[in-house]
């Protein structure tokens, strides 16, 4: 699959449109790289509200109404933000079902409604061993995960030693950097706390607000997936 990151075709989404570019990084695997839609294309077909609706509704064969409830569509939001439930649907109108998760807990100042989730949210250990699962599948896409700020996509993980290594595809670049910035690996303890990234000093220059350090975690704070 291909990488996307801030600002790509020529969108100025610098600061909030880390979420499309995951869906993008997504949507581009699952289409093996044919006809994806542009980042204005996305939010400009997919961002309304009542489009985002009726495809819930298809998608689950019926009632909504708990999605009148709450603000959750880009074009309602003043930032203009997407989310892994975005690109649920999104990914449903192109015929591909992915789903679902919570890790941890529902994040707080999530935007999409908290019934679109499974009730139960997985473990640490449950969301690693679902990656370990996935990525040894033949259809092993990119994991969209997002904490309600930061949004990031999941492309291979490693265990050892008591470690979980994730491989980690970093919209968040500076116009500048190349893609290479935006590929690193996060280390984190059995338990789900920061260890260390593989992030380098140059690479640091080029990261939206220093890079990864102090925001991928998983030992206090929870995370919306699409896997």
């Amino acid at each position: 699959g291909k990488y996307y990151g801030y600002n790509v075709e020529s969108a100025i989404d610098f600061g909030w449109g880390c979420a499309w570019r995951c869906i993008q990084m997504v949507l581009d695997y699952q289409l093996d790289g044919e006809n994806v839609p542009s980042f204005v294309e996305l939010f400009n077909k997919f961002g309304g509200r009542s489009v985002l609706i009726e495809l819930y509704r298809k998608m689950n064969g019926g009632a909504a109404e708990f999605l009148e409830e709450k603000k959750f569509a880009p074009h309602d939001l003043s930032s203009g933000w997407a989310e892994p439930f975005i690109g649920q649907l999104i990914l449903f109108a192109f015929g591909k079902h992915q789903q679902l998760s919570l890790i941890n807990k529902y994040p707080k100042n999530a935007n999409a409604p908290v019934n679109v989730f499974p009730k139960e949210p997985l473990t640490f250990g449950q969301f690693t061993q679902q990656l370990l699962t996935h990525f040894k599948g033949s259809n092993a896409n990119p994991v969209m995960i997002d904490d309600a700020s930061y949004a990031y996509c999941i492309i291979g993980i490693g265990m050892g030693e008591g470690l979980v290594h994730l491989w980690v595809a970093d919209p968040h670049i500076d116009t500048k950097g190349d893609a290479s910035v935006g590929l690193y690996v996060v280390t984190l303890s059995e338990e789900g706390k920061f260890v260390r990234s593989s992030v380098s000093e140059e690479q640091r220059k080029f990261l939206y607000c220093g890079g990864v350090d102090g925001k991928v975690f998983f030992d206090t704070k929870g995370w919306m997936m699409l896997i």
